[in-house]
């Protein structure tokens, strides 16, 4: 709900559809909500969630299962034992756990399409590999199943297909002397690392270059700052978590000195004699794909910058657009030329091409008698189906028709309490986890104060009451004071630490520790 609310609407919509069904076997059809509300109840789809702490998902779900990490991969594993995989070792399980087990398996075994998903809040390569796992084995059982995992960034993906280090090695390399020149790409490494650990990095470097569109502790560091354009300022392409490279494109136009932070970078190549410039969008994304196999397909993730249709751009305003001269009246009472547009098949206008497009260019959907979205439906090939124009974006990667080679799973290996220790997990926030919107003054009102969240037996044991001030010390990591919020249905050991948010310092998690009262 918090980090991927797409798939969070879709899992709704999904747990809704197969009790719609008793209400179609009763005469009462799909679009007549009130009857179909009335026949279904309380009864819910075949959806099972298993997390350390209860989610606004549990709701419209089947069943939820409040799990430390180390039990969800248990979970998983048994789940696949179930479904007829090798004899694999789950580790000690709860008889809840069982229980829960078997529901989902006789759950999966019964489903028309059955979807895995996991996620990466937990920071457990194993649960990862377990969901695999499972998916194989239900595959190999029964019907191809799906497999999705919810990744923390919009191109999290993309850069993992990239390649590279660890940023703990990069940092380690500075601090060491073996580099003396540091270049940042729109990133805060203080969101990414430990303070002392940046300062240390920073600090033994001779040059910062920082690209950014945001004023960070970064950027007050650097030696050289680039401003860098924002996602409405830039054209680009991104990867989605199925792997489809899609582009995205500018809104307007970024007036001078700010750049595009790949323009930054071809003329800081070009500058130092180490590459040339790029000419555009289109010369970026072939240099990739011969660069990086991986991401061979991406010039195929939209028309180039010279696609015309009837010899016509796209226009990015509508037709019936107006306003271009009043907008810039405080300025100059007269219409001055709309910017020139090298990297993509799009005009700063409302003139240009208003027929039929294909999908991964297509900017609006209208039609004669239909309002904005409901035309929708005209430029697909069924309603519900496909884009006339064709799905967006290009596949980087495709699944394999059958599941190949044995995923290997360690054997998990459960939290054990002692003392008061207790294992601190992500809680991201809708309203302030995600760095950009944040500055944003309508979602800025609506972020909640840095909490620690504990179960009452925990909070009880440790004695702590609600909105108290707790001293939360990781192992790894400095001290943090939050408040505490006590939270029905949270598992026994685990303590939820609402990550991202304003005056919360990096914390490496999962991590264990101790909370005492202030």
């Amino acid at each position: 709900t918090n980090t991927a609310p797409r798939i969070d609407l879709a899992i709704r919509q999904a747990a809704l559809s197969q009790p719609k069904l008793t209400a179609n076997k009763r005469g009462v059809p799909d679009w007549n909500d009130k009857g179909v509300r009335a026949v279904i109840q309380t009864d819910r789809g075949p959806v099972f969630i298993a997390t350390p702490y209860p989610t606004k998902l549990d709701k419209p779900a089947r069943e939820a299962h409040r799990c430390l990490p180390a039990e969800m991969t248990g979970i998983a594993l048994g789940v696949a034992n179930a479904l007829g995989d090798s004899a694999l070792d789950t580790g000690s399980l709860s008889s809840e756990a069982q229980i829960f087990i078997n529901n989902v398996a006789e759950g999966l075994r019964t489903a028309e399409r059955p979807v895995i998903i996991a996620g990466t809040t937990l920071g457990n390569i194993a649960l990862f590999r377990a969901a695999a796992r499972l998916a194989a084995a239900l595959s190999k059982e029964t019907r191809p199943c799906g497999l999705r995992f919810v990744l923390p960034e919009c191109n999290t993906l993309g850069s993992a297909l990239v390649g590279g280090k660890p940023l703990s090695e990069g940092l380690g390399t500075l601090s060491d002397g073996k580099a003396d020149t540091l270049l940042v790409l729109e990133n805060d490494l203080y969101r990414r690392a430990p303070k002392d650990v940046v300062d240390k990095a920073l600090a033994a470097a001779k040059n910062i270059i920082v690209l950014d569109h945001l004023q960070t502790p970064t950027t007050d560091k650097a030696t050289v700052t680039l401003p860098a354009g924002t996602f409405a300022e830039s054209d680009g392409t991104l990867v989605n978590h199925e792997g489809r490279a899609q582009r995205f494109f500018q809104v307007f136009s970024p007036t001078d000195p700010i750049l595009e932070s790949w323009r930054w970078l071809g003329r800081i190549s070009a500058q130092t004699g180490k590459g040339t410039e790029w000419t555009n969008l289109d010369a970026v994304c072939l240099a990739a794909s011969q660069a990086i196999p991986l991401l061979g397909p991406i010039p195929q993730a939209a028309p180039l910058s010279d696609a015309r249709w009837l010899n016509q751009k796209i226009p990015r305003q509508s037709a019936r657009y107006s306003g271009r001269t009043a907008m810039l009246a405080h300025i100059n009472v007269s219409e001055g030329k709309p910017p020139e547009d090298p990297d993509t098949p799009y005009t700063f206008t409302m003139e240009g091409y208003q027929g039929h497009l294909p999908g991964s260019v297509a900017n609006r959907y209208r039609a004669p008698g239909w309002n904005s979205v409901q035309a929708l439906n005209k430029f697909q090939q069924e309603v519900g189906g496909e884009l006339t124009g064709g799905t967006p974006g290009a596949r980087l990667f495709e699944p394999p028709d059958s599941p190949t080679g044995q995923i290997e799973v360690e054997t998990p290996e459960r939290f054990s309490e002692s003392s008061g220790t207790l294992l601190f997990v992500a809680m991201p926030r809708i309203y302030g986890s995600e760095e950009l919107s944040a500055r944003s003054t309508p979602v800025a009102q609506r972020i909640p104060e840095p909490f620690v969240a504990l179960s009452p037996e925990d909070a009880l044991a440790l004695s702590l009451e609600e909105d108290a001030t707790a001293i939360v010390r990781p192992q790894q990591g400095g001290e943090l004071r939050l408040k505490v919020r006590i939270t029905e249905g949270m598992a026994r050991g685990a303590a939820g630490i609402s990550t991202g948010l304003p005056g919360i310092p990096f914390i490496q998690l999962p991590n264990s520790g101790k909370i005492e009262n202030a």
